[in-house]
């Protein structure tokens, strides 16, 4: 299975290294991709991943409240990943 995980070093300073203990764990018995949020770059990389292949990811899971609406930029519409 392949698992997309959000995550973000923002927030409290314990939930990145939980998260990613617990993502670990999951990354035994599956592939999974880390995409930190504060980082554009990956972020619109996993998106634009998703757009061209919607069945690329089984699943996602995020931490950390985070929401699922990116916007890419000044100008373009908010894009909601659970569509």
């Amino acid at each position: 299975m392949k698992i997309l995980a959000y995550m973000t070093h923002l927030g409290h300073p314990a939930l990145w290294d939980n998260m990613f203990s617990l993502v670990m764990a999951m990354s035994m018995e599956h592939e999974v991709r880390i995409c930190d949020i504060n980082n554009d770059d990956e972020m619109r990389g996993v998106l634009y991943q998703i757009l061209a292949n919607p069945n690329h990811f089984d699943m996602s899971v995020g931490f950390n409240d985070m929401g699922m609406q990116w916007n890419l930029g000044e100008d373009s519409s908010k894009v909601n990943l659970y569509e």
